[in-house]
C-alpha cells in the first residue's frame, strides 16, 4: 500500500473501514465514504425527528491523504464522530462521547498514535497565493483564487500567484525545453491549420519528421 499509495488508496480506505469497525465499533458504524471529496470531515443526517441516527456520511480529502499513515489517522478520526450519531444518537464534536471511542480506539490499537482532536501533520498546498501589500499568504489545492475579486483579510492587498510549490514546500523550477518540445510548441499551430483533417498523430508524425530534416541541415 504505501509504495503504490494512489493506486490502492480506495482499497486501503475500505480495508481499514472494515478493520477498525470489527474492532473498535464492534459493526455498529455504517458508513457512506466520499473518497473523492476535496474536504474531510463527518456529517450526519435523520430523516425525520423520530427516526434518528439514518445516515453518516464520511469523506476524506484525496490532496491531503500524501500516505498511509495520514490517511489511517484521519479515518479513525472521522469514525469515533460516526460512532457519536450512529450509536449514541447524538452530535457530539469533539466532546465526551468522542473523547471515549478515541480512548477505546487507543486501547484497542496501542500501536496507533493516539487519537486526537486535531491533526498534527503539516498541509501542504500546490499553488500558494500572496499579498502584495503585507506577504500574507494563503495555500490552495488549485488556481482557484479570483485575485480580481478577492483581498487580503489582514490589510485589503491584492494576492499574486506564486510559483507551484512541491509536497516539501519548495518552488518547483520548470524543466527547460528540449530542442524537440520548443519545436513542437512553435510549428503545431501552423502544422494543424494546414492539415485540419489530419490527427493528432499524424501531426506529431509529420513535426517529427521536419524536426529530423532540420537536425540534418
Amino acid at each position: 500500500y504505501a509504495r503504490n499509495f494512489k493506486k490502492c488508496k480506495a482499497q486501503l480506505t475500505a480495508s481499514l473501514y472494515k478493520f477498525y469497525n470489527e474492532t473498535i465499533f464492534k459493526n455498529k458504524v455504517w458508513w457512506s465514504m466520499l473518497l473523492e471529496s476535496n474536504r474531510y470531515g463527518c456529517a450526519c443526517t435523520s430523516k425525520t425527528k423520530d427516526e434518528k441516527r439514518t445516515n453518516c456520511y464520511n469523506s476524506v480529502d484525496v490532496c491531503l491523504m500524501h500516505g498511509t499513515e495520514r490517511l489511517r489517522d484521519t479515518l479513525v478520526h472521522e469514525m469515533c464522530h460516526a460512532a457519536t450519531w450512529l450509536i449514541n444518537g447524538q452530535r457530539d464534536g469533539h466532546g465526551r462521547l468522542w473523547q471515549l471511542y478515541a480512548r477505546t480506539a487507543t486501547l484497542v490499537h496501542p500501536e496507533l498514535p493516539t487519537v486526537s482532536r486535531c491533526h498534527t501533520y503539516n498541509i501542504t498546498f500546490k499553488y500558494r497565493y500572496e499579498c502584495t501589500r503585507c506577504k500574507n499568504s494563503i495555500g490552495r489545492h488549485s488556481k482557484s483564487l479570483d485575485t480580481e475579486r478577492f483581498v487580503c483579510a489582514l490589510c485589503q492587498g491584492r494576492f499574486v500567484l506564486l510559483p507551484p510549490e512541491g509536497r516539501d514546500g519548495t518552488p518547483v523550477t520548470s524543466r527547460a525545453l528540449t530542442p524537440f518540445t520548443r519545436f513542437v510548441k512553435e510549428q503545431y499551430g501552423t502544422t494543424r491549420s494546414a492539415r485540419p483533417d489530419s490527427s493528432h498523430a499524424d501531426i506529431m508524425r509529420i513535426l517529427g519528421e521536419q524536426f529530423s530534416k532540420t537536425r540534418l541541415q
